[in-house]
């Protein structure tokens, strides 16, 4: 990872008081190796790769919140690295492996609009296009397994990653990270005509 999300991750433990844990194939980056999998999470055996289970051997981490992160992904970025198995075979691997940490029942669950809810056990995709479109393409498979909703603006603060990253100054975030500090403004805009152009291109 570049030094702009790797400060985000350390901001992340430091206010969560939690470890972040990385995935990624990307070669021009750096990482914390003893958290951090070289892993292609868009293959359907995922969760039984040799490298997962070899990761997992002194006892398989728990997560709170697991991000799709937000803060880059053009539309022609999000077809190129997140394939339909990340949605259809490894978005449900993490509940079909008990992947998350799901929090104290009493204190950590509430009731909202029928359902319960909970900042636990939460898997947040950004709400670009393509992401609306593959949910929608597998929501029969993903209802299965999740109570899928939508983060609202005044909700986004429950995202622990967009949460730490608005503690970075702009002027930082712009003069040394090379990015102004809106990005969801810019990636996380859903339009009809996005959706159609989605849609034409994978098909549905």
């Amino acid at each position: 990872m570049d030094g702009r999300d790797g400060a985000r991750l350390r901001l992340l433990e430091e206010k969560y008081h939690c470890r972040a844990y990385t995935v990624s194939t990307q070669t021009a980056a750096e990482y914390d190796v003893t958290r951090h999998l070289d892993l292609n999470f868009n293959r359907s055996q995922f969760f039984n790769s040799e490298l997962w289970s070899t990761a997992c051997a002194n006892g398989s981490p728990r997560f709170k919140q697991i991000f799709l992160d937000y803060f880059y992904c053009p539309p022609s970025w999000t077809r190129d690295h997140w394939a339909k198995t990340f949605f259809s075979a490894t978005l449900p691997g993490f509940v079909i492996n008990k992947m998350f940490q799901l929090g104290d029942y009493k204190k950590d669950f509430l009731l909202s609009d029928g359902y319960v809810t909970s900042q636990h056990g939460v898997i947040l995709l950004p709400f670009c296009d393509y992401c609306f479109v593959s949910v929608v393409e597998h929501i029969a498979l993903l209802s299965k397994y999740f109570v899928i909703s939508f983060v609202h603006e005044n909700e986004l603060h429950t995202h622990a990653l967009w949460d730490v990253t608005r503690t970075i100054s702009p002027e930082i975030m712009y003069d040394i990270f090379d990015k102004d500090m809106n990005q969801e403004s810019t990636y996380c805009v859903v339009t009809r005509a996005k959706i159609k152009s989605v849609g034409s291109e994978t098909g549905h």
